[in-house]
């Protein structure tokens, strides 16, 4: 930001890894020390987008339906929610600075595994679980929309690898076959 003096960024261009490092921008105060213009989505869209629990309160204040899902901080918890919840169970870093993906706990020893590594690579200590769904596709649109309503399909994407809906480092075709 710095060297080229953007007037703007589109973030959402750059999916999960481009929103969390605006967020960190934002939130260091940088965007603002260099007058950058957040294009395309408002940070507090970004927060939502990049935030679980945040996006859960949204889907719930829209009446949309979720997987079972908790965020943890420690195996304790996590052993919880496996009580409730049942095997396979994705599990995922929240706000990983890199690109990880999901990784697929089918026992209670590779749920305590998968859950230390993703509490490790969360730049939060935090992860996702999520029981885990077969069966199904994961088909994203994107859309630009202006402040009047109008919205118009850039394009559709599919995502072609087996975590499904779970998605983290997902192949994604374009467009969606």
């Amino acid at each position: 930001i710095q060297a080229e003096r953007p007037n703007g960024i589109m973030p959402i261009f750059g999916g999960q890894f481009a929103m969390g490092i605006t967020e960190r921008l934002a939130d260091a105060g940088i965007l603002d020390q260099y007058n950058v213009e957040l294009l395309g989505l408002p940070l507090d869209v970004i927060r939502i987008n990049e935030g679980c629990e945040e996006f859960n309160r949204a889907m719930q204040s829209l009446n949309l339906p979720r997987i079972n899902n908790a965020i943890v901080d420690n195996i304790e918890d996590a052993i919880s929610f496996y009580r409730s919840a049942s095997f396979p169970m994705a599990v995922k870093p929240v706000r990983s600075m890199v690109s990880i993906g999901s990784r697929t706990a089918r026992n209670l020893d590779e749920l305590r595994e998968f859950v230390q590594l993703s509490l490790n690579e969360s730049s939060l200590g935090r992860c996702l679980l999520e029981e885990y769904k077969t069966g199904y596709k994961l088909v994203e649109y994107e859309l630009i929309c202006d402040s009047v309503g109008t919205c118009v399909s850039v394009c559709s994407m599919e995502a072609m690898d087996p975590m499904g809906p779970h998605m983290g480092d997902s192949i994604m075709v374009l467009p969606a076959i």
